[in-house]
């Protein structure tokens, strides 16, 4: 969000207001002011006269009476569109994502959220600055490229007409395609955008020795084949992708051979691949030994229209590897630039010795997810690091938990079969999805997107302490989108009596919550996993009248604050035995629910 303070402002009187005065000296008695009273927007058509700008609405009637004294029709609001400069959403006043002279712009909604932060903007005029903020603020059409609108004027759709262009905007900036197409977009058009443009080859570079045309360093990607070409790091490289007009040779595959050098003892090196191409290319960081394909790659970049990209920095072993560059967007090798400016491109390997190993330290589980690399148990963490670098680069999420499942032979956890249930009890139980493999199934009925299976299940026996309105949920407990399910009878013969998959007023977004009738010292079986192909942990709440584990029970949709959504959910469930808006437990939801609520109104302690 950006915020724009201590702006000098020289302003005259509202357009608006100057020519709805003008109209009410000229025609006075064609003005009903009872009717500029009426709380229906002057933009939409409604059977009364009047509308809820009395500006607008005296500018209005001057010029057609009948829009007082009849109906406001359709007619009435193309003369409020043509002539209420200043009221937000009228075509007259001008894109929101353009500036000029008057205030305001045309889209209602945008206008309101710019104007709220800066209310010149609809005070005085619609200038350089408010246009900026509604490129920030206000939703456009989203586009791929090449979309709709000059790429040198701002306009409300997301991308431009010049595809090339437009991706090379859209690399930069990602919301000039998500959005409007926006001044910033604009700048950054006018910067990058050059047609032809060339990568600059600083001096003391490395030239690669293929010249452009020929095909001679392409080993295991090119018919052609030959000895990938030796690189140093740290080196810039100055090369071409193209073909000579009549040469009939395919695309231009360079591969070169790094040697990395561990200079501190630990055995690793830190390596990032930067690639500047004036066409669409990649560059692909792969290991040395066989014909490693390039979609196995586990640092990439791409770049076009000379824009310098880089990949995220890696620990690897020392020792030697091969990079690939290509035309194409990684993995695919497409397109085949003609020798010229368009085919050159610099690389650069950087490497530093800033690796600390991030396996055996600590002690943090292999086994639950968390946003640093690593794990406690070096020997696992090695085995998964070996299959996927990020987990020990990034961050440990939860396809490394999966892979470490597999790869450090601990196996599933007793619970991810039925017969394995965990006893679980009222309140709150915690639960991980980690270590389960088996992908159960669930009725259509109980799946919000199309697939029935519930990935990674767990599952747990509750036994009823006594009988009545039961809640089960995630909500506000897990971090993992949930699946939910309670049956009846055996593992073998089981009855599904409840499922949610994802709860209407859960909070965060994804988790579960369902209720059911129990019966005192009747035993449940309980399944939870989730539509993701990963796993997940946290907590789940077994609640009843006797039990509830709210922190803030008032806080119905687990959103951290007591608020109107609340009072909706209780005020629809109103005379029900809901547990979910049964605040005191008594059964019933009445006005002693509704007194607790009121009274907890806010944010959650």
């Amino acid at each position: 969000m950006y915020f724009f303070t201590q702006r000098m402002r020289f302003s005259t009187s509202s357009s608006l207001l100057t020519l709805a005065l003008a109209a009410a000296w000229l025609c006075p008695s064609q003005v009903n002011a009872q009717l500029c009273t009426s709380k229906v927007s002057c933009l939409s058509s409604h059977g009364q006269g009047g509308c809820n700008d009395p500006a607008c609405c005296v500018t209005v009637c001057s010029l057609d009476p009948a829009c007082c004294s009849g109906d406001w029709d359709g007619s009435c609001v193309f003369t409020a569109q043509q002539y209420c400069v200043g009221l937000c959403g009228a075509a007259v006043n001008g894109s929101c994502f353009t500036s000029h002279t008057n205030p305001s712009c045309d889209d209602e909604t945008c206008c309101i959220d710019v104007c709220a932060s800066d209310p010149f903007c609809c005070q005085s005029a619609w200038d350089f600055t408010c246009a900026l903020v509604a490129g920030f603020a206000c939703n456009g059409t989203p586009s791929v490229c090449p979309g709709e609108g000059n790429c040198n004027a701002t306009h409300a759709n997301g991308g431009c007409n010049d595809a090339a262009c437009c991706e090379g905007v859209c690399s930069v900036d990602p919301s000039c395609c998500a959005g409007p197409w926006d001044v910033i977009c604009v700048s950054l058009a006018a910067d990058i955008c050059q047609g032809n443009c060339q990568p600059i080859c600083p001096a003391g570079s490395l030239l690669e020795p293929e010249t452009c045309g020929s095909r001679n360093n392409e080993a295991c990607y090119s018919p052609t084949g030959g000895p990938p070409t030796d690189l140093p790091s740290d080196r810039i490289l100055c090369g071409t992708l193209g073909f000579l007009t009549g040469s009939g040779v395919g695309p231009d595959i360079d591969v070169f051979s790094v040697n990395l050098i561990d200079t501190d003892g630990d055995g690793l090196v830190s390596v990032r691949v930067r690639l500047t191409s004036s066409s669409k290319a990649f560059a692909a960081f792969l290991p040395s030994s066989g014909c490693a394909s390039i979609a196995s790659s586990t640092l990439s970049v791409n770049s076009n229209l000379c824009i310098l990209r880089e990949s995220e920095a890696i620990c690897v072993p020392a020792g030697n590897y091969r990079v690939v560059v290509a035309v194409g967007e990684f993995p695919l090798v497409s397109g085949i630039p003609q020798c010229g400016p368009e085919s050159h491109y610099n690389l650069f390997i950087e490497t530093t010795q800033k690796c600390v190993s991030a396996c055996g330290s600590g002690n943090a589980s292999c086994y639950f997810p968390r946003g640093v690399p690593g794990c406690s148990d070096a020997i696992c963490c090695n085995a998964v690091c070996a299959i996927d670098p990020v987990c020990c680069n990034v961050a440990w999420d939860g396809m490394c938990v999966d892979a470490a499942v597999f790869a450090c032979g601990l196996g599933p956890s007793a619970n991810d079969e039925c017969t394995g249930a965990f006893v679980a009890a009222a309140g709150l139980n915690a639960v991980t999805l980690e270590r389960a493999v088996t992908n159960g199934s669930l009725p259509a009925s109980c799946t919000n997107n199309g697939s029935i299976l519930s990935y990674h299940d767990v599952w747990f026996k509750y036994t009823a302490a006594q009988s009545g309105a039961t809640i089960v949920e995630t909500c506000g407990f897990a971090g993992f989108d949930s699946r939910l399910a309670v049956y009846t009878g055996t593992c073998a013969k089981r009855v599904l009596i409840a499922c949610n998959d994802d709860g209407p007023v859960c909070l965060p977004l994804g988790t579960s919550r369902l209720q059911f009738d129990a019966v005192a010292g009747q035993a449940y079986l309980l399944q939870i996993g989730t539509n993701q192909g990963y796993g997940g942990f946290g907590e789940f709440c077994i609640a009843t009248n006797a039990a509830s584990c709210a922190q803030c029970p008032a806080d119905l949709n687990a959103s951290g604050f007591v608020d109107a959504a609340d009072l909706s959910i209780l005020l629809n469930a109103w005379g029900t035995s809901s547990a979910t808006a049964d605040i005191d437990g008594d059964g019933i939801v009445d006005a002693p629910d509704l007194t607790v609520l009121l009274s907890s109104f806010g944010s959650c302690p």
